[in-house]
């Protein structure tokens, strides 16, 4: 058993060298190295101005044929009057659709609604007093976000004079307002 112990000690001894060898020199100098080193990361942005932007869809709306005591149909399957509002830019905005001073007075008569298209809805607004749509800012940047309203011509209580036949086109201005 002498002998056993003889040899087992050395052993012991050489395992104990290796291992604090290890530790002091081998272990300490990777671990150092990965955990004690400097990386850098850059992290760019380009940083924009918030933009106001939209688009109207479609650019121009026939109204059809119509006279006095009657309202355009917006509902009309050939002609529907539903105009969509896309707002492309960064911020929620407000739209309101105006006449120009020297406007034909017939369409003063014009009429929005942003609940529905159905000439029974009782939520038709006149241009001279609608104040207009909101559109929340899009989810994400780059994308958009709609809203729509239909237009009617509404000539039920219309009591100028009307001379003839004839076709009437006029422009409207839509503000566009950040809010």
């Amino acid at each position: 058993m002498v002998m056993d112990a003889d040899i087992s000690m050395p052993r012991m001894n050489v395992i104990f060298l290796l291992i604090a060898f290890l530790f002091l020199y081998g272990f300490d100098y990777d671990v150092s190295a990965d955990v004690y080193s400097n990386s850098t990361l850059n992290v760019s942005v380009d940083i924009i101005e918030p933009t106001v932007q939209i688009e109207i869809i479609p650019s121009s709306v026939y109204l059809g044929k119509i006279t006095k005591g009657y309202a355009t149909d917006a509902l009309n399957l050939d002609n529907p009057a539903n105009i969509t509002f896309i707002n492309k830019g960064d911020l929620k905005i407000s739209i309101t659709p105006t006449l120009s001073s020297n406007v034909n007075p017939i369409f003063k008569n014009l009429e929005f609604n942003t609940a529905s298209c159905s000439s029974t809805s009782t939520s038709w607004h006149s241009i001279l007093s609608w104040t207009g749509l909101s559109i929340d800012r899009p989810d994400s940047y780059g994308s958009s976000k709609s809203d729509y309203s239909c237009v009617r011509l509404n000539l039920k209580n219309y009591n100028q004079t009307i001379n003839g036949n004839e076709s009437l086109t006029t422009q409207l201005t839509i503000w566009v307002m950040p809010g």
